[in-house]
């Protein structure tokens, strides 16, 4: 496998909302964007999955294959992505890219950094989002 072809691909690496909110709640502290793109460029492969797509060097598939549900195209959309802060949580606008099948978001190396300065400005009160409803806990 050709690492330094990979390593190139880390400027158009894509995010799942799967892997983004497993980022925002590991048990260890929050994994930050930088980080993942540290250890993609620095790391080594520990093991390799030939079959499965997409990868971005696989230049003869220019569709994009969804890799959680694996049936569905990936297509340009904006959506609503969930930031949870503590208790609170924030719908933030963003363009991203949709599998048609199954819904699963893929977000782009500078969308995953403006979710972060938005998740920051919060908690650091420099943002102050309208509130859209109400959270009632059923005892």
């Amino acid at each position: 496998m050709d690492y330094s072809e990979i390593r190139h691909c880390l400027t158009e690496c894509r995010f799942t909302d799967h892997a983004r909110r497993e980022m925002e709640t590991e048990l260890l502290g929050r994994i930050g964007v930088e980080e993942v793109l540290y250890v993609l460029n620095t790391g080594e492969s520990i093991e390799e999955y030939p079959d499965d797509k997409p990868y971005p060097f696989q230049k003869e598939e220019s569709i994009m294959q969804c890799v959680i549900c694996k049936q569905g195209e990936v297509k340009p959309a904006t959506i609503e992505a969930e930031l949870k802060v503590g208790r609170d949580r924030l719908l933030v606008p963003v363009q991203a890219e949709v599998c048609v099948e199954c819904g699963e978001a893929y977000y782009s190396t500078e969308t995953m950094r403006y979710l972060e300065r938005v998740r920051e400005d919060f908690l650091r009160r420099v943002i102050t989002p309208s509130s859209i409803g109400n959270v009632y806990q059923v005892v």
